[in-house]
Order: C-alpha cells, then sequence, then structure tokens
C-alpha cells in the first residue's frame, strides 16, 4: 500500500477510522522525534516522555551462516521509482 493512500478510499474514510488509524500508527508505528534549535536537552526529553508512551526499542541480534561474495569490481543496484512527494532529514 502506498502511503498516501488511494483516492478510491476517500469516501470510505470517516473521522472515526481515521482517528483509529492515527491512534494505531501512534501506538504501533516506529517513528523519530526531531527537536531542533537552542533547547534544554533534560527538559525537551522530559516532555516527550510525558507526552508519549514510547516503548523500549531492541534490534534483533541475527546470526548469520551465510558469508557474502567478493567481488573484484563494485556492484551497482539503481532502482527507479515514480515519486510525487519526497522528505528529506
Amino acid at each position: 500500500y502506498i502511503a498516501t493512500g488511494q483516492l478510491e478510499q476517500i469516501p470510505q474514510v470517516t473521522s472515526e477510522s481515521l482517528y483509529d488509524t492515527y491512534l494505531s500508527m501512534i501506538q504501533n508505528d516506529d517513528c523519530a522525534i526531531y527537536v531542533v534549535g537552542n533547547i534544554n536537552k533534560e527538559e525537551v526529553t522530559q516532555l516527550i516522555l510525558d507526552k508519549f508512551a514510547i516503548k523500549p526499542f531492541y534490534l534483533e541480534n541475527r546470526e548469520t551462516t551465510e558469508i557474502a561474495p567478493s567481488f573484484d569490481q563494485p556492484q551497482y543496484i539503481i532502482e527507479k521509482d515514480d515519486v510525487d512527494q519526497a522528505k528529506l532529514n
């Protein structure tokens, strides 16, 4: 599913379904919080902890037995996609 949705789905969106989706995203999706400017780090950290129910994030430690092949020359992967909106962080 594309993040922006599809025009055909708009008539099915209700205020309740929109709010439920918002709550689900806040509670279940990964997000990044960027704070920019001359701020007090401890104060902003406490505000974030007070306003958001942040769950600890742990990376899975996966052991791999597969060894990557060795290449004499660089390998290039070029992917193209139609983009109608972009965000740079």
